[in-house]
């Protein structure tokens, strides 16, 4: 994700009272290479980090010192549930 000069946020995603809820569980085992592709803004309570390693993707939720992920899987369906979570149809 990039981030233009004088851009001081970065993705917010949206929330909207429809959207279904996301299964997020207790952090696996830590990969020795993984790499945060897209991460939202940091000015929120809530925020979130798309990570890649080991050979599969997940997405990593902060919440104050609450540190919660979505199981590991394959890219192609951890990018469908970054978009949906951005665009406000998961949380």
């Amino acid at each position: 994700m990039s981030r233009l000069a004088g851009d001081l946020h970065y993705a917010h995603p949206r929330t909207r009272a429809s959207a279904w809820a996301i299964e997020w569980g207790l952090p696996g085992c830590e990969v020795p290479r993984e790499h945060v592709i897209e991460w939202t803004c940091s000015c929120r309570t809530i925020r979130y980090e798309l990570i890649a390693g080991a050979g599969a993707m997940w997405i990593r939720r902060f919440e104050g010192d609450q540190v919660l992920e979505t199981h590991r899987t394959a890219a192609a369906l951890i990018r469908e549930l970054w978009a949906d979570l951005l665009d406000g149809d998961a949380a």
